[in-house]
């Protein structure tokens, strides 16, 4: 879990998230700045093994779809929003990959 430090998820925008409930399987479909300069690319942020998701929508800090930043802690991800809120969310692993459309 510690790789997910390493992307690049300041400023991503988080458009949706999508739990599989009988797979234990959470799904972030984002808008990713991957490379200075450039537009955002669609990606995908799958967690598996899941056994706890908190998805606080309070908008504490005003209305925002940007991830402000992600912390790990053993198997957590807290996942603070530049709205005030922090998305927390237990898993056994993550995937991470760019596509060409977001799921729906």
């Amino acid at each position: 879990m510690n790789r997910l430090r390493e992307l690049p998820l300041h400023d991503a925008l988080l458009h949706q998230i999508n739990i599989d409930w009988k797979n234990h399987i959470t799904t972030f479909d984002l808008s990713v700045f991957m490379h200075n300069g450039k537009s955002a690319e669609p990606c995908t942020l799958t967690f598996s093994g899941v056994s706890n998701v908190s998805v606080p929508h309070n908008n504490v800090w005003g209305e925002s779809l940007f991830i402000n930043e992600v912390n790990v802690i053993d198997d957590a991800v807290e996942i603070h929003m530049q709205s005030g809120d922090t998305i927390k969310i237990s898993a056994v692993s993550f995937t991470f990959e760019t596509t060409t459309t977001y799921n729906k």
